[in-house]
């Protein structure tokens, strides 16, 4: 009968000595141990990179937050100074009306003052 690998090495312990089967345990578990310290090891730097990524992170928002804000204010202070120019061109131009209407107002009270001192002289 065909014996498997396990069964083969499990004869082969059996067969062993106290104390070879003894050494072989303790290598196993110095093994197991190093494994076990490789793997703290890796988790630890895990945990580095980890807090290493959310500290990159939280710097980025932090600068892109101060950037967009600075855009804010800036597109702000723009919008503020086309609207004081706009106001500032609704006033001329509204000054300049007026100016326009008093003009117009004047010469037409000095053509009609002409008028009247002629119809007064005429009758």
């Amino acid at each position: 009968m065909a014996k498997t690998k396990k069964q083969a090495k499990d004869l082969s312990t059996d067969q062993q000595s106290p104390e070879a089967r003894f050494e072989e345990l303790i290598a196993v578990r110095d093994k197991e141990e190093e494994v076990a310290r490789k793997l703290d090891s890796q988790r630890e730097q895990a945990r580095q990179m980890l807090a290493e990524a959310r500290a990159a992170l939280a710097e980025r928002r932090q600068r892109v937050e101060q950037e967009t804000k600075a855009e804010l204010e800036k597109a702000r202070r723009a919008a503020l100074a086309e609207a004081e120019a706009q106001a500032e061109r609704i006033i001329a131009d509204g000054q300049a009306t007026a100016e326009a209407i008093r003009q117009q107002a004047a010469e037409r009270q000095e053509e009609l003052l002409n008028q009247l001192k002629q119809e007064l002289l005429a009758s």
